[in-house]
C-alpha cells in the first residue's frame, strides 16, 4: 500500500494516478475510469503515473485536434495552396515571356536563314509540290522572321499568332503528314508543337512585359474619355423625349 504522505510528496501534475495507485493496490480493483486516455488504448483505462507525467502537458492539444483543430488546420492548408494557386495564376505572364522568348527567336532564325537561302527553299518548295514555290517559299521565310521578331518584343501578339499557326498547319498538311503512319508519328512533330504554343498565345497575350503590355494602358485612356462622354450624352437624348411632347405622343401611337 501506498500512503497518502508519499502521495501529497508527489508532483501535483502526478496525484491524480498516483492515487489511482494506491487504491489498486489497497482494494485490489481495477484502476477508476481514466477521463484522459483514449478507449480500447493497451486494453485497459489504466495510465501510469509516468505515462501521465509525460502525455499530460500534450493532452490539450491532442484533444483539441481530436475535437476539431486538425480540420481547421485543413481548411488553412486548403486555403493556403489557393491563396499559392492565386499567385500563381497572377503570374501567368513569366511562362508567357518565356514562351515568346523562345519561340519567337527560334522562328526569327529560321525565317532568317530562309530569307537568306530562297532559292534553295524553293527548290525543296518545288520538290514538296507546293504551287507558286517561288512566291510561298518567300512569304513563309518573313512569315518566320516577322512574326518571331514581334513575338519576342510581344507587338500585336493576337494578330502575330494567326499566320504563324496558318503557316504551321500548311507545312504540316503539305510535308509532314506524308511521312507520319499513326498517332504516335504525329506527336512526336514539332510544329503542333509550336503551333499549339502560338494558339495558347492567341489566348493568353503576351503578358505585360511586353510592347502590347506597355500600350494598353494608353489605348484604355483613350477610349475611357470616348466611353464617358457617350455616356454623358444618352441622358441628354432622353431629356429631349421628355422636353418635345409631340414626339413622345408619336412614339405612344405606335
Amino acid at each position: 500500500m501506498v500512503g497518502f504522505d508519499a502521495v501529497y510528496a508527489l508532483r501535483p501534475g502526478r496525484f491524480p494516478s498516483a492515487l489511482r495507485f494506491s487504491l489498486r493496490d489497497t482494494y485490489n480493483f481495477d484502476a477508476l475510469p481514466n477521463e484522459t486516455s483514449h478507449p480500447g488504448c493497451c486494453g485497459s483505462g489504466y495510465v501510469s503515473a509516468e505515462q501521465e507525467s509525460v502525455t499530460s502537458p500534450a493532452m490539450p492539444h491532442l484533444i483539441k485536434a481530436n475535437g476539431g483543430v486538425s480540420r481547421v488546420n485543413y481548411k488553412r492548408l486548403v486555403t493556403a495552396a489557393a491563396e499559392l494557386f492565386n499567385r500563381l495564376s497572377a503570374a501567368w505572364w513569366i511562362p508567357a515571356l518565356l514562351t515568346r522568348l523562345f519561340v519567337g527567336y527560334f522562328f526569327m532564325e529560321t525565317g532568317w536563314a530562309k530569307i537568306h537561302n530562297l532559292d534553295s527553299f524553293t527548290m525543296r518548295f518545288a520538290q514538296w509540290g507546293i504551287p507558286y514555290p517561288a512566291f510561298n517559299a518567300a512569304l513563309s521565310g518573313y512569315t518566320e522572321f516577322l512574326g518571331g521578331a514581334l513575338t519576342i518584343v510581344g507587338l500585336g501578339m493576337r494578330f502575330v499568332s494567326i499566320p504563324m499557326i496558318i503557316n504551321m498547319i500548311v507545312a504540316i498538311v503539305t510535308v509532314k503528314l506524308k511521312n507520319v503512319g499513326g498517332l504516335d508519328d504525329f506527336v512526336e512533330l514539332d510544329e503542333p508543337l509550336y503551333a499549339l504554343s502560338f494558339v495558347w498565345l492567341f489566348f493568353s497575350g503576351a503578358g505585360w512585359l511586353s510592347i502590347d503590355g506597355l500600350i494598353k494602358p494608353v489605348i484604355s485612356s483613350w477610349l475611357q474619355p470616348n466611353k464617358s462622354k457617350s455616356l454623358a450624352e444618352a441622358p441628354n437624348d432622353e431629356a429631349s423625349l421628355v422636353e418635345d411632347p409631340h414626339l413622345l405622343s408619336g412614339l405612344d401611337s405606335h
